[in-house]
């Protein structure tokens, strides 16, 4: 898929093929050649800006560093995890937790904005909490 990703100048799924290979690299405990894919696949997240690559990135990094016992790589990378997650807005509007980390029923406004269902259904009115437009046809995530 790497192959193909290049030759049709698909440089995100390039990025992702490279995250896929190094957790395969994991599986193995092959982690050196897994830090090689990670970093290559950094490089093209980087220069494509895709955030959401980059999240994956670290937590990948953070796995390995975890498992090696490098404890100042390891925080390195457990910041810019969390500075993805908050660049990201991945939080509740409501109520500040984070989206996704459990299995929560989540809810999108019209407007796009992004909560838990329980948040919304506290909440009392029928406005977006963030921006106060209407939401009369909201739709589950």
């Amino acid at each position: 898929s790497i192959s193909i990703m290049t030759e049709i100048g698909n440089r995100l799924g390039h990025a992702q093929a490279l995250i896929g290979v190094a957790k395969c690299w994991l599986e193995k405990k092959e982690m050196d050649t897994a830090i090689d894919n990670i970093q290559k696949a950094q490089e093209i997240a980087e220069a494509v800006g895709s955030k959401l690559c980059m999240l994956k990135i670290h937590c990948l990094y953070e796995g390995i560093y975890r498992a090696k016992e490098q404890q100042q790589e390891l925080r390195e990378h457990v910041v810019k995890f969390h500075e993805c997650v908050e660049e990201m807005e991945l939080y509740c509007g409501m109520c500040g937790e984070s989206i996704g980390d459990k299995n929560n029923q989540l809810q999108a406004l019209p407007c796009s904005h992004v909560f838990h269902l329980k948040c919304l259904q506290t909440n009392g009115t029928r406005g977006c909490p963030n921006c106060r437009r209407s939401s009369v046809k909201p739709g589950f995530v």
